[in-house]
């Protein structure tokens, strides 16, 4: 894996069409002649600068034709959807966590997190609480199962923890409704 990082002024032809713009997939393979010319500048100890300068044209030369150009708006729009489809899909599950759905969303935690807390949204945590609370709500709402199956039916950890996050969401506590008391 090579990456590249370089000062601006190195590729400043490219940088009015980059602004405000990622590449989708933001890696792209490495043709012989592209690692030939890496590997001569690291023998070189880097001190040709006209060499540094030509491979960041030739790798933004490569990724300009084997990727595409986004708006960060978009990619951010897309990160947030694979991301709910996710945590929609694996909500139940108690190992569910930022650092999967990072993984499956192909971006890092701390930027998920910064997706998924941006603009009022309810961040990780608040989807995946909210899942939860409206899953065991309509089991309680079945009588088929007891609050503590259902609490671990809908991925909490704990009946505690359960019975806060239930509060929280419907102003009462899991047995009213098992009960099917007014809320």
């Amino acid at each position: 894996i090579f990456i590249l990082a370089c000062p601006i002024e190195y590729f400043h032809e490219y940088r009015q069409m980059l602004i405000g713009k990622i590449f989708e997939p933001s890696y792209a393979k490495t043709s012989e002649a592209h690692k030939i010319m890496i590997e001569e500048i690291i023998k070189d100890n880097f001190s040709d600068d006209l060499k540094k300068k030509s491979l960041i044209y030739y790798t933004i030369s490569a990724f300009l034709s084997n990727c595409k150009i986004i708006d960060t708006e978009t990619f951010e729009y897309e990160t947030y959807r694979k991301a709910v489809v996710y945590i929609s899909t694996h909500y139940t599950e108690p190992g569910i966590s930022l650092t999967k759905t990072a993984f499956y969303t192909g971006v890092t935690p701390s930027h998920l997190s910064h997706v998924l807390n941006s603009n009022g949204k309810p961040g990780f945590l608040g989807i995946v609480n909210s899942l939860r609370a409206y899953h065991a709500k309509s089991l309680l709402e079945q009588k088929r199962y007891s609050i503590s199956e259902v609490a671990l039916e809908s991925g909490f950890g704990s009946i505690r923890n359960f019975n806060r996050i239930f509060k929280e969401y419907f102003n009462c506590n899991p047995r009213e409704i098992a009960r099917h008391e007014k809320c």
